[in-house]
C-alpha cells in the first residue's frame, strides 16, 4: 500500500475523507427522496379527488378495498428499505473497523520510531559530553605542558593519550 504524505505525517492512500462523487452523479441521488415524497403525495391527493368525484358513498369502502394489495406491497418495500439500511451501515462499520485498525498500526509504528529516537539521542548525548571531558583535559595538559615547558614532553603527550583512552571508554 503506498504512502501519501499530507503535511508531516505519512497517511495511507485511500484513508481519511472518502472521494466525492460528481456533480452529475449527486443531483439524482439527493433528488429522488423528493421526488418519491412527491409522488407518493400526489397518488394520494388524486386518489381522493378521483374517489370523491366519480365513486359513490356506498361503494368507496369495497372499491378501497381492492387496493390492500397495494399496502402490502408498500409494507414490503419499507421492510426492504430497512434491510438495505441495516446491510449499508454493516459495511461502513466494518469500513470504520479497518480504518481503526490501520490507525493502530501506525500509532505502534510511530511509537518504535520515537522510542528508536530517544535512543540515538541518548547515545548522542553521551558522546557529546565524552568530547567535552577530552576537551577539558587537552587544555589542562596544554596548560601543565606550558607550565613545565618542553622537557618532558613526549612522557606527558603519551600519559595524556593514554587518559584520553580511559575516559573515552569509560563515559557513560
Amino acid at each position: 500500500m503506498g504512502l501519501k504524505s499530507e503535511g508531516n505525517s505519512n497517511v495511507p492512500e485511500g484513508a481519511g475523507m472518502r472521494k466525492k462523487s460528481g456533480g452529475a452523479r449527486a443531483w439524482p441521488s439527493a433528488l429522488l427522496p423528493w421526488a418519491l415524497v412527491f409522488l407518493v403525495l400526489s397518488l394520494w391527493i388524486g386518489n381522493w379527488y378521483l374517489l370523491s368525484r366519480f365513486v359513490s358513498e356506498d361503494r368507496r369502502g369495497p372499491f378501497g378495498d381492492q387496493f390492500g394489495s397495494v399496502n402490502a406491497l408498500f409494507s414490503g418495500l419499507a421492510f426492504a428499505g430497512l434491510i438495505s439500511a441495516i446491510i449499508l451501515q454493516k459495511r461502513e462499520l466494518a469500513l470504520q473497523r479497518e480504518q481503526l485498525e490501520l490507525q493502530r498500526e501506525e500509532m505502534r509504528e510511530s511509537r518504535l520510531q520515537l522510542a528508536e529516537q530517544a535512543r540515538v539521542q541518548e547515545g548522542s548525548r553521551k558522546a557529546a559530553i565524552a568530547n567535552l571531558r577530552i576537551e577539558v583535559l587537552k587544555s589542562e595538559i596544554s596548560a601543565i605542558e606550558m607550565a613545565s615547558g618542553a622537557e618532558n614532553f613526549s612522557r606527558r603527550t603519551d600519559f595524556a593519550a593514554e587518559i584520553t583512552l580511559q575516559l573515552h571508554w569509560e563515559t557513560p
